[in-house]
C-alpha cells in the first residue's frame, strides 16, 4: 500500500512525507480521509475499505494532500470550515452543495481513476 501510494504522490509532484495507514475502525459514510495536522500529511483508510477500492480511494485522498500542499485547500478543524482558493465553505454553505460539486472533491474525483492506474502499475 505504501509503495503504491508513493508512486501516485510522485506522479502528483508531492515532495512532502505522507503517512498512509489503515485504521482498525469503520465509518458508514466513507472509506478514508486525508489530513494535515501539526505539519504532517497523511491518509487514513478505514478497515472496511474493500481491497479492490484501495487504488481509487488512496488516489482520491492523495489529490487532497496535493491540494493542501499547494495551498489551494485549507481546513479549519475548530470551525469545520474549508477554504478553497480563498473562498470560505462553512457547514451552512456545504449543506447547499452536493458532495462531488464541492470544487476540491470534483478535482479529486476527476483525477482518481487515472491515478489509480499508476497505483496499480508497478512499472510506472
Amino acid at each position: 500500500m505504501r509503495s503504491a501510494a508513493e508512486r501516485v504522490a510522485k506522479h502528483l509532484g508531492l515532495t512532502v512525507d505522507i503517512n498512509v495507514r489503515k485504521l482498525k475502525e469503520t465509518r458508514s459514510d466513507k472509506y478514508a480521509f486525508a489530513y494535515y495536522f501539526m505539519g504532517n500529511h497523511g491518509v487514513c483508510v478505514f478497515e472496511d475499505c474493500p481491497d479492490d477500492m484501495l487504488p481509487l480511494v488512496i488516489s482520491h485522498e492523495l489529490v487532497h494532500v496535493h491540494q493542501v500542499s499547494r495551498g489551494d485547500m485549507v481546513f479549519d478543524h475548530e470551525s469545520q470550515t474549508f477554504y478553497w482558493k480563498g473562498e470560505k465553505y462553512d457547514l451552512e454553505k456545504l449543506n447547499t452543495i452536493s458532495y462531488y460539486d464541492r470544487p476540491w472533491e470534483a478535482e479529486a474525483k476527476g483525477l482518481e481513476k487515472d491515478l489509480a492506474k499508476i497505483y496499480i502499475n508497478k512499472n510506472i
